[in-house]
């Protein structure tokens, strides 16, 4: 590691460390109210789902148009859970953190079985593939009434919590905010240190080039699936929050139209960078509200803000920040740390 990456590493640490603490301390300053809190708590859901997705596109090359399949899946394992409706399975999982579990699982499972199939195709057809499996997906949650409710979804209701002597409300705003910064910030964790493990670097040599990866012995497809898993099973576990969050999932948490919001928020923040998707997250929730208050045509204003900067700045708002492609050159130097470098996989050649 040279002098340059333990400089970034360190500040990228010291970073991170301040946002959680900003985070932390956010609901005791009264500077939000509990309608904007909520507004945080979406944010933070939708960075997650977006992480996940960027885990299959930023880092494997994968464009995946069914990500919402795992989202909604975990959705609706977790409210079938905690409604009592999977008979066949202990009553502990009527509970909060058992249903979790489960749905976290269940969508792990759903992402092996229709990532097994997608794998096979590259390119479009992998593409094309994630779009028409998910869609299959949201027309059996749709019709199945009796199951799932149909186009009424399902009531999420999540019974407090006793936790060490403690009772956990998670319908109280302040609450959910925190199980929902601390599951963020260990999936960020996790994250994180996955792609900059051996097996990150992997999974960037085979987006750069899967031809030479299979040529020097790598299993491809093997580790295509597995991170198409990991990204299913953080989508799923995203899709939890979303239903606790919502109160209600309906089989729009299937839609395409779900998958799409991943895929705007990450190019929006950029794909380039770790904390893109986390950054798109935080501006497609403060557009969309924004946007919603001015006009009903909030969704026309807010592809008029977004295509621009794809077109334009490839890497996002990330992009325009660190300086590229005639953006604010002035603040690279100083968020550097924060968004670091591309994940090319190569290494810094300065000294």
């Amino acid at each position: 590691m040279t002098a340059v990456d333990r400089l970034r590493d360190s500040r990228t640490a010291v970073l991170s460390l301040g946002a959680v603490l900003a985070m932390l301390v956010l609901p005791f300053t009264g500077i939000l109210s509990t309608f904007h809190l909520g507004l945080v708590i979406s944010a933070m859901v939708l960075a997650l789902f977006a992480m996940s997705f960027n885990l299959l596109f930023g880092y494997t090359g994968m464009l995946s148009f069914g990500h919402a399949a795992y989202f909604g899946t975990g959705a609706y394992t977790l409210a079938l859970a905690l409604d009592g409706q999977l008979g066949f399975l202990p009553s502990a999982f009527e509970s909060f953190f058992p249903a979790l579990l489960l749905a976290v699982v269940v969508a792990a499972l759903v992402a092996l079985v229709l990532g097994y199939l997608c794998v096979q195709r590259g390119d479009i057809y992998f593409a094309i593939l994630t779009l028409a499996l998910s869609m299959m997906l949201y027309e059996t949650i749709y019709t199945w009434n009796d199951f799932t409710g149909g186009s009424d979804g399902i009531t999420v209701l999540a019974e407090p919590i006793e936790l060490g002597g403690l009772t956990l409300n998670l319908i109280d705003t302040g609450t959910f905010y925190y199980l929902t910064l601390a599951i963020l910030v260990v999936s960020i964790v996790f994250i994180w240190r996955l792609i900059n493990s051996p097996y990150g670097e992997l999974l960037l040599s085979i987006r750069e080039n899967p031809e030479r990866a299979t040529m020097i012995g790598v299993p491809v497809k093997r580790y295509q699936l597995s991170a198409f898993v990991i990204a299913g099973t953080f989508a799923g576990l995203a899709g939890t929050l979303f239903a606790v969050r919502t109160f209600i999932v309906t089989p729009h948490t299937l839609h395409w139209s779900m998958s799409a919001e991943p895929v705007m928020m990450t190019l929006l923040g950029g794909p380039s960078a770790f904390v893109g998707p986390i950054i798109g997250a935080v501006m497609f929730v403060g557009l969309e509200q924004f946007l919603s208050n001015i006009t009903e045509y909030w969704q026309f204003g807010l592809g008029l803000l977004i295509v621009p900067i794809v077109l334009f700045f490839p890497d996002g708002l990330v992009g325009i920040l660190r300086g590229d492609s005639g953006g604010i050159v002035d603040v690279r130097d100083y968020l550097s740390g924060l968004v670091g470098d591309e994940p090319t996989g190569k290494e810094d050649t300065h000294e």
